[in-house]
């Protein structure tokens, strides 16, 4: 399949315009609480904000730079100081907004300086210690909504309730929503689950136990064989045998608790980080016996990878360098040892990792990476068609090169990934025996494929697809087999269907009333799992999320009464989801 190329588009929700002489804390505190209120569990975050961080007035020549990034924003929020009015680029930047976009798409927040609008005027009342340039004087048609940020300019906690509500002032207006569905929205998102139990973490370091256990046998064997080279052959083999069986159970090891904490939401870093760098130590000290043996390079490029995907999730700066590491180590391999086994996997795998951490910050190259996997992808399953991770990898690959085209707004093109997705994950299932895991992976990739068609108003289409997650996962709902991530992804499909029949129901009070039944459904399946694990709060606070939206269709349908009923059982279900809990983020597949 030839894959679409990347197409530019306007790539900034908002540009922040500030004086970088005393308002860098504050603008990229706001970035942050802008860039990340309201934002879906599925992303990174809830909208792309630029903010340059270089003194402009020693870079001069940066202009166009800046230039072409204002012409691709949607919003100007101007921090107002009395150095911002004095400064030339500020000024430059707000000449340049007033030139090409209408005057209500600038937002101002106040970090110095008195802003006080004079009625009689129909202007602010200008002094020396009015924060605006004076470009803006007599430019406002009416008094603009401004937001005081002065106590903050030295900067500003995440945890800070108060100002994470002034943010939303902003983000309410490039996201276009009213700010108390905004913020109760960034409620739902805050309270999933905590952590999996400590009993994990002790399982986890009995075994980091284990391994260091085999560790020393390992190399007890190995230093038995040194000594006794000469008078046993056999011996030798067999601490060789040893220790290469060790390296592998190590490498299993690490990789599968970089894994397992990737699931993990709350265990303190300390605990996090010291469990993976003990089995860090561990496998370099195995890995040392024979450094540069293309083998071992190999486990070191696939544990890396894994390692270090978990550490950057954990905000651990030393995440991405193991990934790039593990990609240059993978890249080196295939180009040396294009034979040697699992080495197409491994540059993949290495090159998908190593686009989901870049996507945070440039889709562009995180997209050339992405296609990059999928390659390899496609060669280690063609070659080895019975490596079926190969090809689970793929298809989710494939997956991810759609959303970040979905991002990008490239719908078509979305579609077209999201279809070869679905084809190669119909071709995975062909090889499973009938059950869940089927379900769940064909459910998901028509999901993905029906919300693509929401955003394009396709809603034939995307019910059409619902559908078909509904067909191949119902079937499977009572199966004791079906985990409760695949419970989540049926729950989602009944949502999906609900919110499309509630959109087009207008006075179909039929078609109202199936669109209720389909949340009432949706949300059975939520109180089934946190009955079933009641100190989950990732359950409640989706419970929560249902109960809002049969509160608010039950209203718009009239449905007075039992819209005071879930009023109510949402206030319960986002108290539950706020008492501490163990409840931990299924991995999404």
């Amino acid at each position: 399949m030839k894959l679409p190329e990347w197409e530019p588009m306007a790539m900034y929700d908002a540009f922040i315009s500030y004086s970088h002489a005393k308002d860098k804390p504050i603008a990229a505190a706001l970035q942050s609480a802008v860039q990340s209120l309201g934002k879906p569990w599925y992303k990174r975050r809830a909208l792309r904000i630029f903010r340059d961080d270089t003194s402009l007035s020693a870079t001069p020549h940066l202009w166009p730079t800046i230039e072409a990034a204002l012409a691709e924003s949607r919003f100007l929020i101007l921090l107002a100081s009395t150095e911002a009015a004095r400064s030339i680029w500020v000024g430059k930047e707000v000449t340049y907004w007033l030139e090409h976009r209408n005057i209500d798409t600038l937002l101002i927040a106040v970090t110095d300086g008195e802003l006080a609008w004079t009625a009689g005027a129909a202007d602010f009342t200008w002094s020396d210690a009015t924060p605006l340039p004076v470009v803006l004087k007599g430019r406002f048609p009416h008094e603009p909504k401004w937001v005081d940020l002065r106590a903050y300019r030295a900067g500003a906690s995440k945890r800070d309730r108060k100002f994470t509500e002034l943010g939303a002032d902003f983000a309410a207006a490039v996201h276009g929503v009213p700010k108390e569905d905004l913020l109760s929205e960034e409620v739902r998102q805050q309270r999933r689950a905590l952590a999996l139990a400590w009993s994990v973490v002790v399982v986890l370091l009995v075994l980091g136990g284990v391994a260091l256990f085999q560790r020393q046998a390992a190399l007890d064997a190995e230093q038995v064989a040194v000594e006794q080279r000469l008078v046993a052959e056999q011996q030798r083999d067999r601490a060789e045998h040893i220790l290469t069986a060790a390296t592998n159970t190590g490498n299993a090891l690490v990789s599968d608790l970089a894994v397992k904490f990737r699931e993990v939401k709350g265990i303190p870093l300390p605990v996090v980080g010291g469990i993976l760098d003990r089995g860090k130590g561990l496998l370099d000290d195995l890995l040392s016996f024979n450094e540069a043996a293309p083998p071992v390079q190999l486990i070191r490029a696939r544990t890396w990878t894994e390692l270090g995907f978990t550490l950057a999730q954990q905000e651990n700066p030393e995440g991405g360098k193991l990934v790039a590491e593990a990609y240059e180590i993978a890249s080196k391999l295939v180009s040396e040892n294009p034979n040697l086994e699992g080495v197409d996997f491994a540059k993949a795998r290495a090159a998908e990792v190593l686009a989901q951490l870049r996507e945070r910050t440039d889709p562009k190259p995180a997209y050339d990476l992405y296609r990059e996997a999928v390659e390899f992808y496609a060669k280690c399953y063609r070659e080895h068609p019975n490596e079926l991770p190969c090809l689970v990898q793929e298809f989710m690959t494939f997956g991810r090169l759609g959303n970040v085209l979905f991002d990008n707004k490239q719908f078509n093109d979305a579609i077209g990934l999201y279809q070869q997705s679905l084809e190669l994950a119909q071709s995975y299932v062909r090889q499973l025996p009938a059950g869940p895991d089927v379900g769940f992976y064909l459910g998901g990739r028509y999901n993905h494929l029906g919300r693509v068609f929401v955003a394009i108003n396709d809603r034939a289409n995307a019910m059409r697809q619902f559908h078909l997650a509904q067909e191949a996962m119902e079937p499977w709902a009572a199966d004791s087999r079906a985990s409760s991530t695949f419970l989540l992804e049926l729950s989602s499909t009944y949502n999906n269907i609900g919110n499309v029949l509630a959109v087009t129901a207008s006075s179909d009070s039929d078609k109202q009333r199936e669109a209720v039944a389909y949340m009432l459904r949706a949300s059975g399946i939520l109180e089934s799992l946190a009955a079933s694990d009641p100190t989950n709060s990732f359950y409640w606070s989706n419970l929560a999320r249902d109960y809002s939206n049969l509160e608010y269709f039950n209203g718009r349908f009239g449905n007075h009464s039992a819209q005071e009923l879930y009023a109510r059982k949402r206030q319960e279900a986002l108290g539950r989801s706020q008492v501490d809990g163990s409840g931990a983020i299924p991995r999404h597949q």
